[in-house]
């Protein structure tokens, strides 16, 4: 059997009008030399539109040396990225031989479009029909070929016409339907101009354009006229109909498919190939319908024309075919002679034109069939009827001959009419069986039950083969980079039945699209490519076998499929990870518990030596205290030991004295003034004494003690500095104490002492340099029922990435001078749990570092 040629196309969305019409032409000419087809819908290299990025990497599953040779659709990918890019894209599928359409490649065939000549008909028709001199234009993106052309005509045709360039009336655009709408914003909005038409770059932008001025109130084309690019389906269906340019898009396909055998069969071929535009004059540009013109009765119809205008048979084919360009409607030169001939037979024999109308019935139904345009037919008619008119038959026939264009008219309009509510009818019956299947499937978190759905309903949307394969990925979560080496086929629907999955269960190469041996190579067929995505997630991809008339039913589906299939696997994988989470918990649940057993000694121990080391640190500041407490009190005792000797051996003096009869009155009045200055001396060292002794045992009866009592603040500050005298008399710092005198409050003096000495001892240590005189504030004030009490000191003050840790327990920045970091933690649990209060701290660096603690007055 000899082998079937199989052909690459590369294309940017095949719904569009332009890529749809495109593919049937070059799906046309495979099926008549036998090839198959296997169209990759992608989206535009570096795509702007961010959620269309990811099908852009479908492009990377190709395998060049799969397929015989290649199509690639060089003007829909490319709006976005520069001819350099293009070429280094297109370079890695040369391997086999390639085909570009709407962009001139070095070293490859083109098939261009004469882009300049249909732009440069259109802007004479512009400034010399109706003598428009502020021409708008919406262009296309700078880097695409086909949009750069047209654009240079439309400034080439205001200079040919003597009108300057203006800037301010150009917008960009990029061929998407917003930028029509955008570019209307623009110019009326930001630029505040005026103009009388707008030129657009392709009908899809003419017709954002259109809407959005009917949105702002403006008549098309009364107040604004539109034109624009490419006669599209929907130019025609617009109100008022679109004026544009002719682009062979069937034409386009047909000629590189063709083109492309050629070469593959070594064949030599152009190096670019040019097809014509035309300009299509409709309402939207100010023009009448040429239609309702064309219908008009002439005076020429009753009358015989002069003898030289006379017309036979062969002339009047020739210039119907050079006219129309019957070949675009699928009228071909046998068929326009057949039409003549029955014209002329029904004519003279009298039988109400049935061999004319039924043939031209059959041609019409079957040019439906093609997707073409059956106004086209209309236009076929209007020229048959004014070249009739100049051919020699009996003056008498023209009413019939009259009669018959009529009738054909109105059959034309009737089959429009029937295949327009035929295809609503098969719209909303196609939108029932969506919605159903929307429905379904957005319910379903389930893979086989999404699965059995499409088996069930696939056959319904026309579609003859599909198939589902998915990524193999570590999971479902894991967004891919790229696509895969391996996937696997999940889902099988060929020659209209499913196809049981038990020989094809393992992964297959992905850029082999399908598990071999699955396709046989019994016939031809057209296959659509297309990603499943969700946003920026690559799931898998599909692959389905359709007319080509039926591309577009395509992308919902696809939509649908991925938004369930992604939430199926997502749970899938969930599922799957919570079966093993639960194995594993299983296995390791007695692990867990030894260890939960563990962590609780360990927390314990913890724990009990943190309460331990707290402790101490408590003790350790007692014995600092009473340290320097010692240190103090041995001068006063000193001095009155000193006094109480000088005094014992004056009075053994006077003593002997009186014994030996030699004492004498002046002798015991200097002992008497020495009795009094030791006394004295006495007297106040002692007191001086118990002073210290007393403001230690308050101190420290406190510090060791939880109890609540009534005490003095402003006094009981000025114990504890007393307290600290020892610390306090080796630097030159100035504590101020700011404080009603008599403040009087409940609470707990310990923890009110402790605070305070730990945070001047931490001031003491760590916010001073030695040396250094600094000064130490501490405010207490009332505040309804609280008492705030702000310790601040005009040290170095805390380094701002360590704010945040300074209460937290062992947290110290100077630990190899023996700090254990402990005191500002003690100092947060006396205010959190013994006080009920709270701390804050702030601090800038080489200026200040204050304290601010707020608790209950009671």
């Amino acid at each position: 059997m000899k082998r079937r040629l199989k052909i690459g196309v590369i294309v940017n969305d095949g719904v569009h009008y332009f890529q749809h019409k495109v593919l049937q032409g070059i799906c046309s000419c495979a099926e008549e030399m036998d090839a198959s087809v296997y169209c990759f819908a992608g989206a535009a290299l570096k795509d702007p539109y961010y959620y269309r990025q990811n099908h852009n990497a479908l492009y990377d599953i190709i395998e060049p040396g799969e397929f015989d040779g290649i199509i690639i659709m060089a003007g829909v990918i490319s709006p976005f990225i520069t001819n350099r890019e293009l070429l280094n894209f297109v370079e890695k599928f040369r391997v086999v031989p390639v085909v570009s359409t709407s962009v001139s490649l070095p070293g490859i065939p083109g098939i261009i479009t004469d882009n300049a000549a249909g732009s440069t008909e259109l802007m004479d028709h512009l400034c010399q029909v109706h003598h428009y001199t502020k021409i708008a234009a919406i262009r296309g993106p700078e880097n695409q070929e086909e949009a750069r052309a047209r654009f240079s005509a439309y400034k080439e045709g205001l200079e040919r016409n003597n009108i300057p360039y203006n800037p301010e009336l150009v917008t960009m655009g990029d061929f998407w339907y917003f930028s029509g709408a955008d570019g209307i914003t623009t110019l009326l909005d930001e630029r505040k101009v005026e103009f009388e038409v707008v030129f657009t770059a392709n009908d899809e932008m003419a017709v954002g354009a259109i809407k959005e001025l009917k949105r702002r109130g403006f008549r098309i084309p009364e107040d604004v006229a539109v034109c624009g690019f490419g006669n599209t389906f929907e130019a025609t269906t617009l109100n008022p109909p679109l004026t544009t340019i002719v682009q062979p898009m069937y034409d386009l396909g047909y000629t590189a498919s063709q083109t492309l055998f050629k070469v593959i069969k070594g064949e030599s071929v152009p190096d670019n190939t040019i097809l014509p535009t035309k300009l299509v004059v409709r309402q939207s540009c100010g023009c009448s319908s040429l239609l309702v013109e064309n219908s008009a009765i002439n005076k020429i119809i009753i009358t015989s024309p002069p003898e030289s205008e006379y017309k036979n048979r062969d002339t009047i084919i020739n210039e119907l075919i050079d006219h129309l360009d019957i070949n675009r409607i699928g009228i071909t030169r046998d068929i326009a002679e057949k039409l003549f001939k029955y014209f002329l037979d029904d004519l003279e024999n009298n039988n109400e034109f049935k061999l004319f109308l039924n043939f031209l019935k059959t041609i019409i139904y079957s040019g439906l069939d093609k997707s073409i345009d059956i106004f086209c037919f209309q236009d076929f008619i209007s020229e048959l009827r004014k070249q009739i008119l100049h051919f020699r038959f009996e003056s008498s026939q023209y009413i019939c001959a009259e009669n018959m264009f009529h009738q054909s008219h109105v059959m034309i309009h009737e089959i429009f009419i029937l295949d327009a509510r035929n295809r609503e009818i098969e719209r909303q019956k196609l939108n029932q069986i969506f919605t159903y299947l929307t429905h379904s499937l957005i319910s379903s978190f389930d893979v086989n039950e999404i699965i059995d759905l499409l088996a069930d309903h696939i056959d319904e949307f026309r579609i003859h083969s599909f198939f589902l394969s998915v990524f193999q990925r570590i999971n479902s979560i894991t967004k891919l980079l790229k696509p895969p080496d391996k996937s696997r086929l999940i889902f099988a629907f060929h020659n209209k039945k499913r196809i049981p999955l038990e020989d094809y269960k393992k992964d297959f190469t992905t850029f082999r699209l399908l598990p071999d041996n699955l396709l046989l190579n019994d016939r031809r067929y057209t296959f659509l490519i297309e990603f499943l995505c969700v946003r920026e997630d690559q799931l898998g991809f599909t692959i389905t076998e359709l007319d080509p008339k039926d591309f577009s039913l395509h992308n919902h589906l696809n939509d649908m499929i991925s938004s369930s299939l992604k939430g199926a696997l997502l749970l899938q994988e969930i599922n799957l990870m919570n079966t093993e989470l639960e194995q594993r918990v299983q296995q390791r649940t007695e692990e867990l518990h030894e260890v939960n057993i563990e962590l609780v000694t360990a927390l314990n121990e913890l724990q009990s030596t943190q309460k331990e080391l707290v402790e101490k640190e408590k003790m350790a500041s007692l014995g600092g205290l009473m340290a320097g407490l010692s240190h103090e009190i041995n001068t006063p005792v000193g001095i009155c030991v000193t006094a109480a000797s000088y005094l014992q051996s004056q009075t053994s003096s006077i003593d002997l004295s009186i014994k030996d009869g030699t004492l004498k009155k002046s002798h015991l009045m200097k002992f008497v003034e020495t009795v009094k200055e030791a006394n004295s001396m006495i007297l106040s060292n002692l007191k001086r004494t118990n002073e210290l002794i007393s403001s230690f045992k308050n101190i420290s009866a406190d510090q060791s003690s939880e109890k609540k009592r009534i005490f003095n603040v402003k006094d009981y500050i000025k114990d504890v500095l007393l307290s600290l005298r020892p610390r306090l008399k080796k630097v030159n710092h100035v504590i101020s104490i700011h404080c009603p005198d008599d403040l009087t409050i409940s609470s707990h003096p310990g923890a009110f002492s402790q605070i305070l000495t730990n945070l001047i001892i931490n001031s003491l240590t760590h916010g001073f340099k030695p040396d250094e005189k600094g000064s130490i504030d501490i405010e207490i004030k009332i505040e309804d029922i609280n008492i705030i009490m702000t310790y601040s000191d005009n040290g170095k003050g805390i380094d701002k990435n360590h704010i945040n840790k300074i209460f937290n327990p062992f947290f110290t920045t100077n630990r190899s001078n023996g700090n254990t970091g402990l005191g500002l933690h003690i100092v947060y649990n006396l205010i959190t749990t013994t006080l009920n209060g709270s701390i804050v701290c702030t601090s800038e660096a080489g200026k200040l570092t204050q304290f601010i603690m707020t608790f209950p007055l009671l």
